[in-house]
Protein backbone atom coordinates (compact mmCIF):
# COMPACT_ATOMS: atom_id res chain seq x y z
CA UNK A 1 0.00 0.00 0.00
CA UNK A 2 1.64 3.08 -0.98
CA UNK A 3 1.00 6.76 0.33
CA UNK A 4 1.35 10.30 -1.19
CA UNK A 5 4.15 11.07 1.48
CA UNK A 6 6.11 7.83 1.35
CA UNK A 7 9.24 7.36 2.54
CA UNK A 8 11.30 4.41 1.33
CA UNK A 9 14.81 3.48 1.39
CA UNK A 10 15.04 3.61 -1.83
CA UNK A 11 15.02 6.71 -4.56
CA UNK A 12 11.93 7.27 -5.72
CA UNK A 13 10.57 10.21 -7.73
CA UNK A 14 8.71 12.96 -5.63
CA UNK A 15 9.15 11.32 -2.51
CA UNK A 16 10.72 11.27 0.53
CA UNK A 17 13.53 9.59 0.88
CA UNK A 18 14.56 7.91 3.84
CA UNK A 19 19.14 6.50 3.43
CA UNK A 20 20.50 4.16 6.13
CA UNK A 21 23.61 5.16 6.57
CA UNK A 22 24.90 2.33 8.69
CA UNK A 23 28.47 2.80 10.96
CA UNK A 24 30.13 0.19 13.54
CA UNK A 25 30.76 0.36 16.59
CA UNK A 26 34.04 -0.64 18.47
CA UNK A 27 34.49 -3.38 20.67
CA UNK A 28 34.08 -2.18 24.08
CA UNK A 29 36.34 -4.54 26.01
CA UNK A 30 38.11 -7.90 25.08
CA UNK A 31 37.36 -10.37 27.33
CA UNK A 32 40.65 -11.20 29.13
CA UNK A 33 40.74 -7.25 29.92
CA UNK A 34 43.81 -6.54 27.32
CA UNK A 35 42.48 -3.26 25.32
CA UNK A 36 40.91 -4.35 21.62
CA UNK A 37 42.76 -3.87 18.63
CA UNK A 38 41.52 -2.21 15.03
CA UNK A 39 41.22 -5.01 13.15
CA UNK A 40 39.11 -6.43 16.13
CA UNK A 41 36.11 -4.22 15.33
CA UNK A 42 32.31 -5.52 14.79
CA UNK A 43 31.01 -4.23 10.88
CA UNK A 44 26.74 -3.07 10.49
CA UNK A 45 24.54 -2.83 7.28
CA UNK A 46 21.36 -2.06 8.01
CA UNK A 47 18.38 -2.31 5.38
CA UNK A 48 15.22 -0.69 6.04
CA UNK A 49 12.11 -3.03 5.60
CA UNK A 50 8.87 -1.22 3.99
CA UNK A 51 7.98 2.31 3.74
CA UNK A 52 7.36 5.10 5.78
CA UNK A 53 4.60 7.59 6.41
CA UNK A 54 3.42 10.09 8.66
CA UNK A 55 1.97 8.28 11.54
CA UNK A 56 2.87 4.57 9.78
CA UNK A 57 3.51 2.09 12.15
CA UNK A 58 7.62 1.64 12.16
CA UNK A 59 9.61 -0.48 9.69
CA UNK A 60 11.74 -3.21 10.61
CA UNK A 61 15.47 -2.99 9.78
CA UNK A 62 17.56 -5.68 9.16
CA UNK A 63 20.98 -5.11 10.50
CA UNK A 64 24.09 -7.67 9.36
CA UNK A 65 26.73 -7.66 12.13
CA UNK A 66 30.41 -8.75 10.50
CA UNK A 67 33.56 -9.46 11.86
CA UNK A 68 36.53 -9.39 9.69
CA UNK A 69 38.60 -10.35 12.72
CA UNK A 70 39.85 -13.66 13.60
CA UNK A 71 38.48 -14.11 17.10
CA UNK A 72 34.26 -14.83 17.45
CA UNK A 73 32.27 -11.71 18.81
CA UNK A 74 29.59 -11.30 21.21
CA UNK A 75 27.86 -7.88 19.78
CA UNK A 76 26.01 -6.93 22.99
CA UNK A 77 23.41 -3.70 22.37
CA UNK A 78 22.47 -2.52 18.95
CA UNK A 79 21.33 1.13 18.75
CA UNK A 80 20.03 3.81 16.24
CA UNK A 81 20.74 7.60 15.48
CA UNK A 82 19.78 9.81 13.84
CA UNK A 83 22.49 10.67 10.88
CA UNK A 84 23.92 13.70 9.69
CA UNK A 85 22.47 13.20 6.13
CA UNK A 86 18.85 14.78 7.99
CA UNK A 87 17.39 17.60 6.64
CA UNK A 88 17.50 20.52 9.19
CA UNK A 89 14.19 21.06 9.74
CA UNK A 90 12.76 17.81 9.69
CA UNK A 91 15.56 16.46 12.52
CA UNK A 92 12.20 16.34 14.83
CA UNK A 93 10.14 14.64 12.51
CA UNK A 94 12.30 11.39 12.81
CA UNK A 95 10.96 8.77 15.56
CA UNK A 96 13.79 6.29 16.51
CA UNK A 97 13.37 3.28 18.98
CA UNK A 98 15.51 4.11 22.36
CA UNK A 99 17.90 2.03 23.86
CA UNK A 100 19.47 -1.64 23.19
CA UNK A 101 17.96 -2.86 20.05
CA UNK A 102 18.94 -5.99 20.66
CA UNK A 103 17.00 -8.66 22.39
CA UNK A 104 19.16 -10.91 23.50
CA UNK A 105 23.52 -10.77 22.81
CA UNK A 106 24.41 -12.53 19.48
CA UNK A 107 27.46 -14.23 18.67
CA UNK A 108 29.10 -13.32 15.46
CA UNK A 109 31.93 -15.91 14.43
CA UNK A 110 35.34 -15.39 13.53
CA UNK A 111 35.53 -13.99 9.17
CA UNK A 112 31.42 -14.05 9.50
CA UNK A 113 28.10 -12.47 10.10
CA UNK A 114 25.13 -12.93 11.40
CA UNK A 115 21.61 -11.18 10.77
CA UNK A 116 19.36 -9.58 13.14
CA UNK A 117 15.93 -8.07 12.53
CA UNK A 118 15.58 -4.80 14.90
CA UNK A 119 13.45 -1.34 15.69
CA UNK A 120 13.56 0.79 12.76
CA UNK A 121 12.22 4.47 12.48
CA UNK A 122 8.79 6.06 12.37
CA UNK A 123 7.60 9.22 10.95
CA UNK A 124 5.79 11.59 13.54
CA UNK A 125 1.97 11.58 12.29
CA UNK A 126 2.04 15.13 12.40
CA UNK A 127 4.60 15.10 9.89
CA UNK A 128 4.25 17.75 6.64
CA UNK A 129 4.56 18.23 3.58
CA UNK A 130 7.76 20.17 4.40
CA UNK A 131 9.74 17.06 4.90
CA UNK A 132 8.60 15.80 1.26
CA UNK A 133 11.28 15.19 -0.58
CA UNK A 134 14.08 15.97 2.26
CA UNK A 135 16.16 13.24 3.02
CA UNK A 136 16.57 11.94 6.48
CA UNK A 137 19.28 8.98 7.60
CA UNK A 138 19.91 6.88 10.37
CA UNK A 139 23.11 5.13 12.11
CA UNK A 140 22.85 1.81 13.43
CA UNK A 141 26.10 1.18 16.06
CA UNK A 142 27.03 -2.03 17.58
CA UNK A 143 28.74 -2.50 20.97
CA UNK A 144 30.53 -5.77 21.12
CA UNK A 145 33.12 -7.97 23.18
CA UNK A 146 35.55 -10.73 21.96
CA UNK A 147 33.45 -14.21 22.97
Amino acid sequence: MSHPRTLAPLLRAAACVLALTAVGGGIAAASDGAAPTAAAAVTVDAQLAGDLWPGAPAADATVTLGNPGGVPLLVVAVRVGIGSGTAAGCVDQLVLPAGDLLPAPVTVPAGGSVTVTVAGPTLAAEAGDDCSGLPFSVDYTADAVEA
